[in-house]
């Protein structure tokens, strides 16, 4: 009897240098309201963003500069002129061949705003979509003749599930000049982005990630209820509260890199008395097997008998067996497990309505699957 063993093309990963160009870029203008002037004025030296991604593949296949080559490419851009919301074609122009983002109108003094990018790029050897990300805040802060300075030791802080941090504080200081401002001379105030505008923290409905300090320069989260969360921060001195200088911070959950595989415990070759055949699910990181996935993933495993493209459900385990009722018929076929994985989110509010869902007086939350369900 002939025997066969199956085998697959293998590629390395491709290594992506994505970036963003940032040609005159202005994202904080100040405004002289003596002289009714912006500093820099973007109708005469426009902001220019251009992105880039360069792309190099081991195998030789994909190389290259893949710009042109994005997908769905979107920018958001939010801004006001006037009290006018900034609009495409006119206060912004977005190349659609190059993705260039050209800025070319001012902001409203004390009005916050915010541009994004978003773009995806197909790897056609493997059919894997890779997404790329970027963004900036945009403000106007009235001209000071002193130099005040709102900062933050990050601006994005990427939180693993492997590793829990519990609850901590986010810093913000406020400096005049070098020297950090006395706390006692400050007033600090916490926001965070929902619905395309940034609302107080604990405004309308509790955040849930929320611990405390909105009114002061160290906000405190709790790590188990962030999925992905915008934060700004608004200072200013007591003596110039015109004079408002701000900062943004983005906060996610983020797992990283690693790699799942599906290991046959039994069953892969079919004996007269195999009774069953089992298959187990393994993620290995770079520190070692995972050995509760369960509490960071959503696993399904499926079975085919070798009869054409239809999967069955075996079960939402990371372990799953099928008995041998279940097998091929024909002995020439071959059956085969197949996995989806999917990574879980925070520990998010179950809503209904504009409301949180309570259960004895306490919010209910749930982990989710953060992706869709794709066979």
């Amino acid at each position: 009897m002939r025997r066969e063993s199956q085998g697959r093309m293998v590629f390395e990963p491709l290594m992506f240098g994505f970036q963003m160009l940032e040609l005159r870029a202005s994202y904080v203008q100040k405004y002289d309201a003596v002289q009714a002037e912006y500093l820099p004025d973007r109708t005469l030296t426009p902001c220019v963003l251009i992105p880039k991604l360069p792309v190099i593949d081991n195998d030789g296949i994909a190389t290259g500069d893949k710009t042109t080559e994005m997908v769905n490419v979107t920018w958001t851009v939010n801004g006001r002129f006037n009290g006018v919301n900034w609009v495409n074609g006119t206060d912004y122009i977005v190349d659609p061949d190059t993705h260039q983002l050209t800025i070319q109108a001012n902001m409203d003094p004390g009005y916050m705003g915010k541009v994004s990018f978003y773009g995806e790029y197909l790897d056609e050897r493997i059919n894997k979509v890779h997404k790329f990300t970027w963004e900036r805040s945009l403000t106007c802060e009235t001209y000071a003749d002193y130099n005040v300075q709102l900062r933050m030791e990050q601006s994005k802080i990427s939180l693993s599930p492997w590793k829990n941090r519990g609850t901590f504080g986010i810093p913000a200081q406020l400096y005049n000049s070098d020297a950090p401002a006395p706390d006692a001379d400050c007033s600090y105030q916490w926001f965070v982005w929902d619905n395309n505008v940034f609302r107080p923290v604990g405004m309308y409905y509790p955040d849930l990630w929320y611990d405390g300090g909105a009114n002061t320069k160290t906000i405190r989260v709790k790590q188990a209820y962030i999925q992905n969360i915008l934060l700004c921060c608004q200072a200013y001195l007591r003596d110039a509260p015109d004079k408002v200088r701000s900062a943004t911070v983005r906060v996610r959950r983020w797992y990283g890199q690693y790699d799942d595989d599906l290991v046959w415990l039994s069953g892969k070759y079919i004996f007269p008395d195999t009774t069953n055949a089992e298959a187990e699910v393994v993620i290995t990181r770079r520190q070692g097997v995972v050995a509760n996935p369960l509490q960071y993933f959503d696993i399904e495993i499926l079975y085919n008998n070798g009869s054409g493209d239809w999967w069955q459900h075996v079960c939402h385990e990371n372990r799953g067996m099928v008995p041998r009722s279940m097998f091929p018929v024909d002995t020439t076929m071959q059956h085969r497990f197949g996995w989806i994985l999917r990574e879980k989110s925070a520990l998010l509010p179950l809503i209904n309505g504009n409301k949180y869902f309570t259960i004895n007086g306490r919010v209910a939350v749930g982990q989710f699957p953060t992706t869709p369900r794709e066979e």
